[in-house]
């Protein structure tokens, strides 16, 4: 089944034009946040009241600038690091901060705890990570994403102890060119619940062999929107329980990646189906290798209602695709 030709845009009510807030299908032009593939480095820019993301990720196929609407009434803030969108019970943050293998865990364990004092009250419904040379292992050193995995738990632990893993939004977390750590987060006061895949090994309870401390992740947030209900799901890949799967073979990757965004769709109640005829869903898609682009092109565009494709190191070196999404329902 082909995606939708209505580039994912839709209206808050039948009788209005324009996007939903809290969803990818507006245009750049008139979007509230926007993040922009192939850009010379990491960066976060103002622009009137709205948001741009630029990021050094090679665009592969899709969109290279990917736009969201937010609610229009919205006022821009600069504070502890973080440039700020708010409106009535939402908060859009974004940051960026250099990074050195050797800083890194205490960087992001920084930017997490700030992240946490700008809360206020408000739960963190969805946080997206971009974290440099993800899979090198430096000297003397662990791999750097176990070292971001590290910092980000600590975080987790300080500001909310046995209540942590209660508070895990739905998260992703993959390479990027450059020495900028990127930390983008969406929070609110609207009602939220966090979901888990029944096929997987909740993330925060990964064995030690996946790192001295376990992801802080939740697989999707579901939230109560005044504009309807949104489902934020999580990086996703080919892993059941907490084992990867199919290793080098990248269809036989994308597959039990559909059948787990299938699956956690389901289980949080927005149903079992990838591709819907209305257009409510929108998915990002990055590949380890630009040579998979090809066979993306030949087959999976008729199957998922992607926006973006871009080149990036996902967080196990042994996987070669993962998609997050998001959906809208009534």
């Amino acid at each position: 089944m082909a995606p939708p030709a209505s580039n994912f845009g839709f209206s808050a009510d039948p009788g209005s034009t324009g996007s939903v807030c809290f969803f990818p299908g507006t245009t750049p032009e008139t979007a509230g946040l926007t993040f922009r593939w192939g850009q010379e480095r990491a960066a976060v820019h103002a622009q009137g009241q709205s948001l741009m993301i630029d990021l050094p990720s090679t665009h592969l196929a899709g969109e290279a600038v990917e736009a969201w609407g937010l609610p229009p009434e919205r006022q821009l803030h600069r504070v502890a690091g973080y440039t700020l969108l708010q409106g009535e019970g939402w908060t859009l943050g974004a940051a960026t901060l250099p990074v050195t293998a050797a800083d890194l865990e205490a960087r992001t364990q920084q930017a997490y705890a700030a992240i946490f004092g700008l809360l206020q009250g408000q739960s963190l419904y969805r946080c997206w990570n971009w974290v440099p040379r993800i899979n090198e292992v430096p000297a003397g050193s662990i791999e750097c994403y176990r070292l971001f995995s590290r910092g980000r738990s600590e975080a987790f632990l300080a500001a909310f102890a046995e209540e942590a893993e209660a508070r895990m939004p739905a998260a992703s977390a993959v390479g990027v060119p450059g020495d900028q750590l990127v930390v983008v987060f969406l929070a609110g006061q609207w009602p939220c619940r966090y979901w888990e895949n029944p096929e997987q090994t909740p993330a925060f309870h990964y064995p030690e062999q996946y790192g001295p401390r376990a992801p802080s992740f939740s697989r999707a947030t579901s939230v109560q929107t005044p504009f309807g209900r949104r489902l934020f799901i999580s990086g996703t890949a080919s892993i059941r329980g907490s084992e990867s799967l199919f290793l080098d073979d990248l269809e036989r990757q994308a597959w039990i990646t559909a059948q787990n965004l299938e699956l956690v769709a389901h289980t949080a109640g927005f149903g079992r189906e990838i591709v819907d005829p209305d257009g409510l869903r929108a998915f990002r898609c990055y590949l380890r290798s630009p040579e998979g682009t090809a066979a993306w092109g030949r087959r999976w565009p008729q199957i998922w209602p992607v926006r973006s494709v871009t080149q990036a190191e996902v967080c196990r070196a042994e996987l070669l695709i993962e998609i997050e999404g998001v959906l809208a329902g009534v």
